[in-house]
Formats: structure tokens, C-alpha cells, sequence
């Protein structure tokens, strides 16, 4: 069964705490009524919902992981279906494909992108695709070395990743297995 979020004003918060929280809004008043948490999980900080919003992802940070949780729309609970090695250090940023097969993550530490597949249930398995960015920025002071920030699916299909280290965003063409930037 499919929830839909806007009609349920849902908020899933990820906060670098141990769980995720998820708060019901009024969107007359804006009060907010927390309604459950996640099981205990190391510092998630940010989300993506997948698009058939049974499942969502969080970057953890602190643990240089990603997770992948199931939600029960009925219950409004959180399960949590595994992790795995997000392939880098301090992940930052998780995002989801538009063909919702892949959930892609920017390394902050690490200075890389790294693509995972979903498989059937939700679960993420072990990481298909890395690009490794290298180089400085032009601000020796604090561009020292590569920190990927963000990546995201263009509705073109190509996938750009913004690097605040080095001040470039790339693109990747998956199709071809090439960057540029």
C-alpha cells in the first residue's frame, strides 16, 4: 500500500542523533506532533525517499555508512532493512535515480560519488559504481582536497556531482562510464 506524504504531512528528520524522527504537521497551525522514530541507527542526517515511498535511505555520517529503512504508512514506524559502506568518508548527501534502481551518495571526506543498487525489498547492496575526485580548489586556505557535497539525477539522465574542494561540478554520463566537468 502506498501513503502519500503531502496528504499525510509527513516529516521524516534526520538529526546525526541515533533515529530518524518522523512528525506529523498541521498545515493550517504548522504545529508539529512527533509520531514515532526510527529503530537506533548511528547519526543519520540526510534523507531521500524513494519514489514508491515504502523505503528511504540516510547517509550516517559519523559511521561512513548508508542505511536503508522500510515505512509502514499505516503505522507510521520505521523499519530498518541494512547498511553498508558508503565507500568514503563523512557521507553527506543521499539521493535516488529516476529510474528508482539506485540510491547515490557524495563522500565529503572521501572526496567521491558512489552508486548503490536497490534490491526488491529496499535493501542496498554493496556499491556498483565509485568516481573519485582529486585535485585542490583554488582556496588553498580551506580547498585542500576533494569534498564532495551532492549528487543528483538530472530529468536528462545525466548525474552531476558538486564538489565544494575543488569548486567543480561534475557530470557523469552512466551510459558511458565518463565524467566531465
Amino acid at each position: 500500500m502506498e501513503s502519500n506524504y503531502e496528504a499525510l504531512n509527513l516529516l521524516f528528520i534526520g538529526t546525526y542523533s541515533q533515529n530518524i524522527h518522523i512528525f506529523r504537521m498541521d498545515s493550517i497551525s504548522g504545529y508539529l506532533e512527533k509520531i514515532s522514530s526510527s529503530p537506533s541507527t548511528s547519526s543519520p542526517s540526510y534523507l531521500a525517499i524513494h519514489p514508491n515511498k515504502r523505503w528511504i535511505y540516510a547517509v550516517n555520517e559519523f559511521v561512513n555508512t548508508v542505511s536503508s529503512f522500510s515505512f509502514d504508512s499505516i503505522n507510521k514506524k520505521l523499519s530498518f532493512n541494512n547498511s553498508v559502506s558508503s565507500e568514503g568518508g563523512s557521507p553527506c548527501h543521499v539521493s535516488i535515480d529516476n529510474s528508482g534502481k539506485y540510491v547515490m551518495t557524495a563522500n565529503y571526506g572521501g572526496g567521491n560519488v558512489v552508486v548503490f543498487p536497490i534490491e526488491s525489498d529496499g535493501k542496498l547492496q554493496q556499491a556498483s559504481s565509485f568516481d573519485q575526485h582529486s585535485g585542490s580548489g583554488p582556496n588553498s586556505q580551506r580547498q585542500e582536497s576533494p569534498h564532495a557535497h551532492m549528487i543528483m539525477q538530472s530529468e536528462n539522465n545525466f548525474i552531476y556531482s558538486a564538489d565544494l574542494g575543488l569548486d567543480k561540478i561534475f557530470c557523469l554520463y552512466p551510459q558511458h562510464h565518463q565524467r566531465h566537468h
